[in-house]
């Protein structure tokens, strides 16, 4: 092989019969390794309500529930027309669960 004036040093072409060789060198350094990104944030849990429309009095956002893991109850109380409502809770039960109770038991 021999070098070609006018090419970079980067490049250089040999010829042996009629196959003809191309080395193309790279001016950069090695390449790094791909540093791995943190992993996205989590989307934060939509928020349960915990105020309620009233079924008996038709009111908006005026039932409060108060649940009592140590007692095992749920209290559901209205704060238009005074309606109560107590069920059994576990520690898994929610607000929701014990409103949906009272509706059910409306029924």
């Amino acid at each position: 092989g021999f070098f070609h004036p006018g090419t970079s040093l980067g490049m250089l072409s040999m010829t042996i019969g009629s196959l003809r060789w191309k080395y193309v060198g790279s001016t950069h350094a090695m390449g790094k390794r791909k540093s791995s990104a943190p992993p996205p944030p989590k989307k934060p849990q939509p928020k349960l309500d915990t105020a309620f429309d009233c079924p008996l009095c038709n009111h908006a956002k005026c039932v409060t529930c108060k649940i009592s893991l140590e007692q095992g109850v749920g209290k559901l109380e209205c704060s238009i027309c005074g309606a109560t409502f107590v069920c059994s809770v576990n520690s898994l039960s929610a607000p929701i669960d014990v409103y949906s109770e009272w509706i059910d038991a409306q029924e």
